[in-house]
């Protein structure tokens, strides 16, 4: 389909504006067409809502770059801002909006910023009035491919049009049936075209010009954990848990191997995404899973091996953070095939989920001196630790071993090697 096809069926099935809000996800919707409003705390007060769009010319991944720009560029203390995302019946774009007492005045510097078109409505008493669109002007990037004019029949907004709020009742967020924005990386192929997409920025070129190998080579992609000559055991769960305790004791009762993923050849560029958005971030942890299993073949054919983390941290941390609110209101349900493991990544023979109590694990996290932003947001928000260890669940695995290290090391241990006589994954 060319842009031009994709522009018009994107703003011809226009329906409403998604925003991520404290209480949770609502739709900012034409007046007319909406049953019931709703009224939130957030949108009583007087002012403006700019809704920003990036270029859709753009692949996803720089789009969001875009708007991360963008945000840094426009927070200040008397703004408000929040994920947004345009949905339609088939169409998902990210965006964002900034809540203002005043009507946006922008003063971008920057290519990626300049490219992104803005609705403003006016705003009181959770009722808004379009009052300023540049998606209808000639000079707009969503009208800068050929197109003489562009009007509502093909689904611009109009200017005075009215919109209410009224609450999402989508069965989870619209983003993960998008798979352009979807931060769970099912196959190498998405992995390394993100990873590509990133070069624009010089430091991830450096990356990929270092370590980016274009293709799996057959062993990686066709190798099945029953293949292995020893098994090829993964620790999971939330920071805290006592993983690398887990892991540390696993390897010397096993007289394993012990990994991490990522794997340490890449370990000095993790800074460099953790930075990024959702999507971008994630493509360098799906590489590292992708770039260890070579030496878990090799590895295991010599002793077992113990890995501390694997796709099911990369994935479950992507889908609960992007999910964004409460427990279980957004995620996709349990039989979404976004929980399914990829068909060219090397499975574990087994996994061991560890799980404690929040008073064991917030001990453990804040005697650490080298807590990361993640980390620290995980420590502070229950319902996302909540959302991680349910997508976790739902990712699951045949040989799923959860084990609660509230207890001594020994004990923990007796529970894990427990698990796994009674998988069949070694031998009692």
């Amino acid at each position: 389909m060319r842009p031009t096809q994709r522009c018009f069926i994107l703003y011809k099935r226009l329906m409403s504006y998604g925003i991520e809000t404290p209480y949770g996800i609502y739709l900012l919707q034409k007046k007319s067409t909406t049953k019931s409003a709703t009224e939130i705390p957030l949108f009583k007060r007087s002012g403006f809502l700019t809704l920003y769009i990036p270029n859709k010319e753009k692949p996803a991944s720089l789009q969001l770059l875009d708007l991360q720009q963008l945000s840094t560029a426009i927070q200040n203390n008397s703004n408000t801002i929040l994920n947004s995302f345009i949905l339609s019946d088939k169409s998902f774009t990210k965006t964002l909006i900034r809540l203002s007492n005043e009507s946006a005045n922008d003063n971008f510097t920057g290519n990626r910023v300049e490219e992104i078109d803005k609705l403003i409505f006016k705003c009181n008493n959770n009722k808004f009035t379009l009052v300023q669109s540049s998606l209808a002007n000639n000079n707009s990037n969503h009208n800068n491919l050929g197109i003489p004019s562009l009007n509502n029949d093909v689904g611009i907004p109009s200017l005075d049009e009215e919109y209410v709020i009224e609450k999402f009742k989508g069965d989870y967020h619209s983003l993960f049936t998008c798979d352009d924005y979807s931060p769970v990386y099912s196959n190498y192929e998405k992995t390394c075209s993100i990873l590509q997409q990133l070069s624009v920025i010089e430091d991830i070129r450096n990356f990929t010009a270092e370590v980016l190998k274009p293709e799996l080579t057959k062993e990686i992609q066709e190798k099945r954990s029953f293949d292995l000559k020893h098994p090829f055991i993964v620790v999971e769960g939330l920071d805290g848990t006592g993983k690398s305790t887990m892991v540390r004791n696993l390897t010397n009762y096993l007289n394993a191997i012990t990994m991490v993923t990522p794997p340490p050849i890449i370990a000095h560029y993790r800074k460099l995404f953790n930075v990024l958005p959702e999507l971008c971030r994630r493509s360098y942890y799906a590489y590292g899973n992708y770039a260890a299993v070579g030496d878990v073949i090799k590895y295991t054919n010599e002793s077992p091996v113990v890995m501390d983390r694997y796709w099911h941290s990369t994935t479950a941390y992507a889908i609960a953070k992007e999910s964004y609110y409460g427990t279980e209101e957004y995620l996709p349900p349990r039989d979404h095939p976004i929980y399914n493991w990829p068909n060219d990544l090397l499975q574990p023979t087994a996994v061991i989920f560890l799980k404690t109590s929040e008073s064991y694990r917030d001990e453990r996290v804040n005697i650490r001196t080298d807590i990361t932003s993640e980390e620290k947001e995980i420590s502070e928000d229950k319902k996302f630790r909540q959302r991680i260890t349910e997508v976790y669940r739902r990712i699951g695995h045949t040989k799923w071993i959860e084990v609660d290290t509230g207890g001594t090391q020994e004990e923990s241990l007796c529970k894990a090697v427990k698990g796994l006589i009674e998988h069949n994954v070694i031998k009692e």
